[in-house]
């Protein structure tokens, strides 16, 4: 779980906001997908990489369980943080997500936001399991 790190993610959200490293990286992407299903994770999938995907999901949490969980994350990973500074970075990521030239995170028309503030991971797979197994009754 290090690519969870602040040091990390400030690096990745450099790098990702390059609009070089999007043109090369979005056809990879597409070719994984290519004719079977995928779940993939990404801040501009449901937009850029994926636009025409069947199910598109966007995860979200109120700002304090984020906090909460981002800082738990730290600490089992003995870092010595406070919540302000977990707060902080996680303030400072969703700004640049939003703002940077080259796919900005975005929550796409017809897109299924799932809030994950009172789930637990197994909660959180299981509603997503639960609304692929709606989709495929509803293709029937």
């Amino acid at each position: 779980w290090e690519i969870r790190e602040a040091k990390i993610s400030a690096v990745v959200a450099e790098v990702a906001s390059k609009p070089r490293v999007r043109e090369v990286l979005v056809p990879v992407q597409r070719r994984i997908a290519l004719g079977k299903d995928v779940v993939m994770e990404g801040r501009d999938i449901t937009y850029i990489v994926l636009p025409d995907a069947e199910l598109k999901i966007y995860l979200s949490a109120r700002e304090d369980v984020r906090v909460e969980r981002y800082h738990s994350m730290l600490v089992n990973k003995n870092k010595d943080v406070t919540h302000d500074y977990a707060r902080k970075i996680l303030r400072e990521r969703d700004e640049l997500d939003a703002t940077r030239e080259a796919s900005p995170l975005r929550i796409v028309p017809g897109a299924w936001e799932l809030d994950t503030s009172e789930l637990t991971i197994k909660g959180v797979v299981e509603k997503i399991v639960q609304r692929i197994e709606e989709i495929k009754e509803e293709e029937k």
